[in-house]
């Protein structure tokens, strides 16, 4: 199973809420709030990357989709102008979240502007932007809609080359869109669009929210970060899908943690026939960085 890449400038992404607060020590206060997102050439960082399933009324492993466990690399090798005038950082990240030995990799364009961190165009299939799914031999079944393939229902939820800071898959297949992943400055209740609804995309919107600044615990160090919740309304029905509970933790080091939970995910085989229901618990951690 392949789970989406993110290819875009900020580091891939995908998220557990299973172990929710794992690494959180507790809330702390501090002048280190008025940060933008990390951008210079050589910045690395290194992620370790899980996916699990679980059946939805026990709680118990499920044998219904394959477990992932893995290393993602994000890393700024450039800068770039596009239009002639757009100066962007080149944001690379590549993977291997399919269980199938098969290396994922991606391009971005992203810069800070004075009130957001953007991303202006993208290219390939990475954690950060997810490639085209894989054929399975069952079918799932999530908020009313069918996939052929968790990478399929990853790339809706991430709205197809999202990155772990949310980003679209590229400028000129958005029709010009440009896409915000976070939004300055950053402070508790800060709430931002990051997918709206609009003729090109009629069914699905994307909110992202500050709601804390706590430290969190990781391989790569203890940080303080902004706790920034992911809200998602699949249908446009204006009531946010409470079977999706997403999260990231970002530091002025940038992406420390990202955490997701998808609930009730029904399987079926391809006749139809019901298999079980599950949870995905998604988590990237933070374990190595090198910030210049």
């Amino acid at each position: 199973m392949r789970i989406f890449k993110v290819a875009i400038a900020v580091i891939s992404i995908a998220c557990v809420i299973s172990v929710i607060i794992t690494g959180c020590l507790g809330k702390v206060s501090g002048p280190s709030q008025d940060f933008v997102y990390p951008l210079k050439v050589g910045n690395y960082w290194e992620y370790d990357f899980s996916s699990e399933h679980f059946d939805s009324e026990t709680g118990e492993p499920s044998s219904l989709g394959p477990n992932t466990y893995t290393t993602a690399t994000a890393e700024i090798i450039g800068m770039d102008t596009l239009e002639d005038t757009l100066e962007t950082y080149v944001f690379y990240a590549e993977d291997d979240t399919s269980n199938i030995n098969n290396l994922n990799s991606a391009t971005a364009h992203i810069n800070n502007a004075p009130d957001g961190l953007y991303q202006y165009a993208s290219d390939g299939a990475s954690l950060i932007a997810p490639a085209k799914p894989k054929p399975q031999e069952t079918e799932i079944h999530f908020n009313g809609i069918s996939y052929a393939s968790t990478d399929e229902l990853m790339a809706r939820i991430y709205n197809i080359g999202q990155s772990l800071l949310s980003f679209p898959a590229s400028y000129q297949n958005n029709n010009g869109q440009i896409f915000r992943g976070l939004a300055y400055p950053l402070g508790i209740g800060k709430q931002w669009t990051v997918v709206t609804l609009s003729e090109a995309n009629p069914l699905h919107r994307i909110v992202k929210r500050i709601t804390d600044w706590t430290k969190v615990k990781t391989n790569a160090g203890d940080f303080n970060c902004f706790k920034i919740q992911w809200l998602w309304d699949f249908n446009g029905d204006g009531i946010w899908d409470d079977n999706l509970v997403g999260y990231d933790y970002v530091s002025e080091k940038g992406l420390i943690v990202r955490e997701l939970r998808i609930k009730g995910i029904i399987i079926t085989d391809y006749s139809g026939q019901p298999l079980g229901t599950v949870d995905i618990v998604q988590r990237f951690e933070l374990k190595k960085l090198d910030l210049k």
